[in-house]
């Protein structure tokens, strides 16, 4: 048996292993060619770039301003991910503790949301932006993505805050605390974990998608990183040096993002394995 468990583990190991190169590799492709010319990557795509030559990073930052474009993205990233937190956390305690008439068929309603394609929403959130003037604003996809985030966001807090105990809440209640002071000092502190991984899938989400920006947003001063992205390739169709330097630095933010929370991810992970 121990022989059998070892082994196990050891395949386990290998296709684990495996399964991380398959991953990093990508990344390390990108890594490898982004200082080498157009010619030295042409004449060798897996060889070691032969000085790291630094002139794909100028011209991203100097002739693409690829920094105005990682504002843009930020500020609409930083912006859904405080909403959806706020609004999430706040109608997740409603649905999870308070008891009220029509509350299991709204909460239903809500969750049956998330089973519309986004493609299918796309025309009349751009019709209803249109005619509040928010088209090519960063208000009007901040809008987009918050109608399109909170339906999830609400459901896996709803799911983690029903774990807490009432009794902590009505001990808050006997202490003098009122509606908000129950929610930041009992449910906030206890649901950590849900509401940073929730957090996280926000940021990533917002940061990497494509779809709701290159409808609602087509002037450069506000264009995300991945639309601008998009049109990088386009331009810079024949010289791949570049376009891996854009998508280089575009995985960048998320990468930064996964190395400092990635205990609370796997916290998350472990939590709903639990539950």
């Amino acid at each position: 048996m121990k022989i059998r468990s070892k082994k196990l583990n050891v395949l386990v190991f290998v296709l684990l292993g495996i399964l991380t190169l398959s991953y990093l590799y990508p990344l390390f492709y990108m890594g490898l060619n982004s200082f080498k010319g157009k010619t030295e990557y042409y004449i060798d795509k897996f060889a070691l770039p032969k000085s790291f030559d630094l002139s794909n990073f100028k011209v991203m930052f100097s002739q693409f301003n690829v920094l105005k474009y990682f504002l843009n993205s930020f500020l609409v990233a930083i912006s859904v991910v405080v909403f959806v937190t706020i609004l999430g956390v706040l109608a997740a305690y409603g649905f999870s503790k308070l008891r009220f008439r029509g509350s299991s068929g709204l909460y239903l309603a809500m969750v049956l949301t998330m089973m519309i394609p986004a493609q299918v929403t796309a025309i009349p959130m751009y019709t209803l932006l249109a005619k509040l003037g928010l088209i090519n604003t960063r208000y009007g996809i901040v809008i987009c993505y918050l109608a399109t985030a909170l339906p999830s966001a609400i459901m896996l807090l709803t799911a983690n805050f029903r774990g807490i105990s009432n009794e902590l809440i009505e001990s808050a209640s006997i202490d003098g605390c009122n509606y908000f002071q129950k929610i930041f000092h009992v449910i906030v502190p206890l649901g950590k974990t849900a509401i940073i991984l929730n957090a996280i899938f926000n940021f990533v989400w917002t940061w990497n998608d494509l779809f709701l920006p290159t409808i609602m947003l087509q002037k450069n001063e506000v264009k995300t990183i991945m639309v601008a992205l998009s049109v990088l390739v386009s331009r810079y169709s024949k010289q791949p040096t570049l376009q891996l330097t854009g998508l280089l630095l575009c995985a960048v933010p998320t990468l930064i993002v996964y190395a400092f929370c990635q205990k609370y991810i796997v916290k998350g992970v472990a939590m709903g394995a639990l539950k």
